[in-house]
C-alpha cells in the first residue's frame, strides 16, 4: 500500500515537470518564431486590407481604427519597405514587446501625439546621436527620438531593427499585419469599421 502511494506521488511529480519543460518549450518556441521575424508572429501575424489606410482619408481612418473600442490589446506592423529592418508598428492595450535591454516598448500614449520614436535593436546604438541627454537616430530624413533598446545579443533580425511609431509617417502603399487580433479592417459607408 506504502508503495502505491509513493508510485502515484512520483508519477504526480512526473506528470508535473513534463507540463512544466513542454510549457517552456512552446514558450521558447513563440519567442523564436518572434526573434527570427521581427517580433510579428509567423504563426499569427496576418496581412489585413490596407486600401482604408490609403489616400487623403489615410490618417483619418488610421486614427479611428485606433480609436475603435470593441477591439484591444493587438500590435500592427507595417512592412511597407520590404526591409526587415525597419518596421512601424501601432500599439493598442497591453501587448508584450521584445527584451528590452534599456527605456521601454510602445504603448498607447506614444501614438497620434506628433511624437517621432523608436526602439532599436542594441546593433542599432552605433547609428544613434545625442542631443539634449536623448538619444536620436535619422530615419525618414527626420530625427527620432529612442525610447528603447531591445536586442537578445544574437545578431538577430531584434538585435538589428528600428520600430517606429506608425502615425509618425505615411506612405503611399502601406503592408500592415495585424497579430491575429485584427483578420482584416472594411470601413463601411456610414465611417463604422468593420472587422472581418
Amino acid at each position: 500500500m506504502k508503495k502505491n502511494k509513493i508510485l502515484t506521488i512520483l508519477l504526480i511529480i512526473l506528470v508535473y515537470l513534463f507540463s512544466i519543460t513542454l510549457y517552456s518549450y512552446v514558450k521558447y518556441m513563440e519567442e523564436l518564431d518572434k526573434i527570427s521575424t521581427g517580433y510579428s508572429s509567423s504563426s499569427t501575424a496576418k496581412k489585413i486590407n490596407t486600401d482604408v489606410f490609403l489616400g487623403e482619408k489615410r490618417e483619418h481612418n488610421l486614427k479611428f481604427l485606433f480609436s475603435y473600442t470593441e477591439i484591444d490589446n493587438y500590435i500592427m506592423f507595417d512592412d511597407s519597405f520590404n526591409n526587415n529592418q525597419i518596421r512601424g508598428v501601432l500599439v493598442k492595450g497591453k501587448v508584450g514587446s521584445p527584451k528590452i535591454l534599456s527605456g521601454r516598448f510602445f504603448n498607447e500614449s506614444d501614438f497620434f501625439s506628433e511624437k517621432k520614436i523608436v526602439v532599436i535593436g542594441e546593433n542599432m546604438v552605433q547609428h544613434t546621436y545625442e542631443e539634449n541627454e536623448k538619444k536620436y537616430i535619422s530615419l525618414f530624413d527626420n530625427a527620432y527620438e529612442v525610447i528603447g533598446i531591445c536586442g537578445y545579443g544574437l545578431n538577430s533580425i531584434m538585435d538589428n531593427i528600428i520600430f517606429y511609431n506608425l502615425d509618425s509617417v505615411y506612405f503611399s502603399e502601406w503592408g500592415i499585419y495585424s497579430d491575429g487580433r485584427i483578420k482584416n479592417v472594411e470601413l463601411k459607408r456610414d465611417m463604422s469599421l468593420n472587422l472581418i
